[in-house]
């Protein structure tokens, strides 16, 4: 008797155990998917940049993979200030665990003029967005750019830029 009171009690909180550990998992949150729609912090983005967080193939697995915007146009100040594309963040990124990505891409500027020889400046640009689990982001562009050495200049004239963001499910 003593035997089946304590297999019964222990059969009990083995399900309430159970019980509540499926419970936890049901509510664990996680980052939700679909289309985040960027809204410009420093006026300085175009409209209508998205950001896509979807289960897919990206890094040689299936898991949640980041498609960044390609190409967004920012301001970069210093030297001549003018608004230029950065780089591209074409291809979809693995999503790690912390819910943060960070892209970096080499991007050039044609400088030439037309019948002149090439005149080219070099630059990085750098992507980063960090997902919440309740469906909104937050992030930023940014830029630098040398420009080439000029005959009349003793070092070469850089500029950069940042444009921040939130973002929101669409």
């Amino acid at each position: 008797m003593r035997l089946f009171r304590l297999v019964g009690v222990l059969g009990a909180v083995v399900a309430v155990a159970l019980t509540s550990a499926v419970g936890a998992t049901a509510r664990s949150a996680a980052f939700k998917t679909g289309t985040y729609k960027l809204m410009n912090r420093t006026n300085q983005l175009p409209p209508g940049g998205t950001v896509t967080l979807k289960h897919a193939q990206c890094a040689g697995k299936l898991q949640l993979c980041v498609t960044l915007p390609k190409s967004p146009a920012i301001l970069c100040v210093g030297g001549p200030s003018e608004t230029l594309r950065t780089g591209d963040f074409a291809p979809p990124v693995a999503l790690p665990s912390s819910g943060k990505v960070t892209e970096h891409a080499p991007f050039s500027v044609d400088l030439s003029a037309p019948g002149q020889s090439p005149l080219e400046a070099t630059g990085q640009s750098v992507f980063s967005i960090a997902f919440r689990k309740n469906g909104t982001a937050s992030g930023s562009f940014e830029e630098s750019l040398t420009y080439p050495l000029l005959s009349s200049e003793s070092a070469p004239e850089k500029c950069s830029g940042k444009a921040s963001f939130t973002a929101k499910l669409a």
